[in-house]
């Protein structure tokens, strides 16, 4: 579902009852402005058969989507921040290529 994510984020949506909710994580950036964020972003985006730069949200980007999509009611716990950005100018991941990104868990609901 990666390539369809927001396809299957809004028919999740759709099939929900009224009052239902969806449970998911979410990677997301801390802050577009931070120089850690910069420098994994610059990373990334250097990674020509990886990088989508429309995968690179922060928190307030992704809490549109979700209204967007049709979800009123949105919650979020943050488990973890952006990891520290290497000194090197080498992206470090091969596989899981958001994994340097901050985490959050969700309750969104209709």
């Amino acid at each position: 579902m990666q390539d369809k994510m927001m396809y299957g984020f809004k028919e999740a949506h759709r099939i929900l009852k009224p009052s239902g909710l969806t449970i998911y994580n979410m990677s997301l950036v801390d802050d577009y402005g931070g120089d850690n964020t910069k420098k994994w972003s610059d990373l990334y985006l250097s990674l020509d058969f990886y990088a989508d730069s429309e995968k690179l949200r922060d928190l307030s980007q992704w809490l549109d989507e979700c209204k967007k999509a049709g979800f009123s009611q949105n919650k979020s716990t943050k488990i973890y921040g952006e990891k520290p950005a290497p000194y090197t100018d080498v992206f470090p991941f091969e596989n899981q290529i958001l994994r340097w990104m901050a985490c959050y868990v969700f309750a969104s609901g209709k």
